[in-house]
């Protein structure tokens, strides 16, 4: 159930069939996937992934944050360790973490900081928060964004977003 759906590895592909760089928060299961067919720079602020995971993983302290706090969230990930970690390089952007119970608003503040030409994943915008966040983005960007469905193994509907800056 934590890790991302087949379906956003599916279309990844099916966008980028020739793979890419992917700046991914959150990382688990799904980034060994990710990684038969695109490079992964994962921010993770939980020490045990880091070390599951084969990918640049970077451990990221959760710290508050003015945007978190006006968000009602704990806090995000420590930004000056994603700012070090930008390339303008960066593919893809797939926020998947931190947990929800966290929150993911945190994102916010570094938005000036990717390519402006990038395309988002945006898991778990069936909740109200990531769908905010979802809202957000999108406003940044001044792009709608595509909403796609998924199942969850327990058979509960899952959705998930897709946000684009590329040319078509």
């Amino acid at each position: 159930m934590w890790m991302i759906p087949d379906e956003i590895h599916d279309y990844l592909i099916e966008i980028f069939p020739n793979g890419g760089l992917i700046l991914e928060f959150g990382s688990g299961d799904g980034t060994a996937r990710l990684m038969e067919h695109f490079e992964v720079i994962s921010i993770e602020h939980d020490p045990e992934w880091v070390e599951k995971v084969s990918s640049q993983c970077h451990l990221a302290s959760i710290v508050a944050n003015d945007i978190s706090t006006n968000f009602g969230q704990s806090g995000w990930y420590d930004t000056d360790i994603v700012l070090n970690v930008i390339k303008p390089e960066i593919d893809i952007v797939l926020i998947d973490g931190p947990p929800g119970i966290i929150g993911r608003h945190g994102v916010l503040s570094i938005l000036h900081a990717l390519p402006q030409t990038v395309f988002f994943i945006i898991d778990d915008v069936h909740r109200p928060s990531e769908q905010d966040l979802l809202s957000r983005i999108a406003t940044w960007y001044g792009i709608e964004p595509t909403i796609h469905h998924s199942i969850f193994d327990d058979g509960s509907e899952r959705s998930w977003a897709s946000i684009t800056t590329l040319e078509k």
